[in-house]
């Protein structure tokens, strides 16, 4: 393997290495029974994400994309980042631990049943559905983040390393001022991050910037986290040594602020890089906000349910684009 597509992969590993350390660590607990619409748009190359408050005029936009072949990705997973560089408009609902996502563009829907080890697919167009049991449906409904991101960076144990890297990371986390979404005041966040590293062999030495901007209801839980949605110190250094750099990491990640297992409003990363090998940084932006949120009763169970007059088809195939969140999710420093 050349040395561009080595680093390359390291890139994107530290990428999530980074990211990740600047989140605050979620507590895990079950989601609130709510509703709300949710738009996530990845910018490359320089662009600039619209301004806070941009939700309605960026729903009518995204509302245009048109029909998509895949189905919407059930929350915790990486599945869809393909979609998410074009821009997103998924509608969520969570009630009693069930779950269901739709794709209003799409006229498509997820629906996932741990309570039957189940995870349908509704095509609202066609009045078609499918139905996925056993270990695939459990591999959706309990997704495992290491494994899909060894999967995304084409990352498994591949013998002796080519090299070394030592990373060494900053963090800080700054309240500001609170913003109103629907009418609630949620508290903002700005979590600054710096990443540099010394390496040898093949293994890239960089240097990142990464700022995090996000706004919180703390009156509700965030119900995208689940029990493996967080990577520990030990799980990085592992992916990154699988990649062919053997890695350590100093000093020992902090423990940020607690407030991302809060309900979340919006948030914003902005990431740049630097690698010796290209002429100049490498920079993105993401971008995740709701809107339209509200709660959830019993008499919402049928949302969870296959609607009358629809035929039953053959399920898709599982996903296979594995991609990211807007900001991945937290390190756990607690666990080894």
């Amino acid at each position: 393997m050349n040395r561009i597509s080595t680093s390359t992969r390291v890139l994107t590993a530290i990428a999530f290495v980074a990211a990740a350390t600047a989140a605050p660590v979620a507590t895990l607990a079950d989601p609130n029974d709510v509703a709300f619409d949710q738009l996530q748009r990845i910018y490359v190359l320089g662009s600039e994400p619209p301004p806070l408050g941009s939700f309605d005029d960026l729903r009518a936009t995204f509302a245009l994309l048109g029909p998509s072949a895949t189905y919407p990705p059930l929350p915790g997973s990486l599945s869809g980042v393909q979609r998410q560089r074009e821009g997103v408009l998924y509608h969520y609902s969570f009630l009693g631990g069930l779950e269901r996502v739709d794709d209003p563009a799409a006229a498509k829907a997820t629906i996932g049943r741990p309570d039957r080890n189940e995870v349908d697919y509704l095509d609202t167009h066609a009045k078609t559905y499918a139905v996925v049991t056993g270990d695939a449906a459990k591999a959706m409904l309990q997704p495992n983040l290491v494994d899909e991101l060894e999967t995304a960076m084409n990352a498994r144990p591949n013998g002796a390393t080519s090299g070394s890297m030592a990373m060494t990371i900053k963090a800080s986390t700054t309240p500001v001022q609170t913003h109103a979404f629907d009418g609630t005041g949620a508290s903002g966040f700005l979590v600054d991050s710096s990443v540099g590293t010394t390496a040898t062999g093949q293994c890239p030495a960089l240097t990142a910037k990464i700022a995090v901007t996000l706004y919180v209801d703390a009156t509700r839980t965030e119900p995208f986290v689940k029990p493996n949605s967080t990577v520990d110190v030990g799980q990085i250094t592992k992916m990154m040594g699988s990649l062919g750099c053997k890695t350590t990491i100093e000093p020992p990640v902090p423990v940020p602020d607690p407030a991302i297992a809060h309900f979340l409003y919006y948030e914003r990363g902005d990431v740049t890089m630097t690698l010796p090998m290209l002429p100049g940084p490498i920079q993105s932006a993401s971008v995740l906000e709701r809107a339209h949120v509200r709660p959830l009763t019993a008499a919402d169970a049928g949302l969870f349910e296959i609607p009358a007059g629809f035929t039953r088809v053959d399920p898709p195939p599982p996903p296979s684009a594995p991609g990211g969140s807007t900001v991945p999710p937290p390190i756990n420093p607690a666990a080894k």
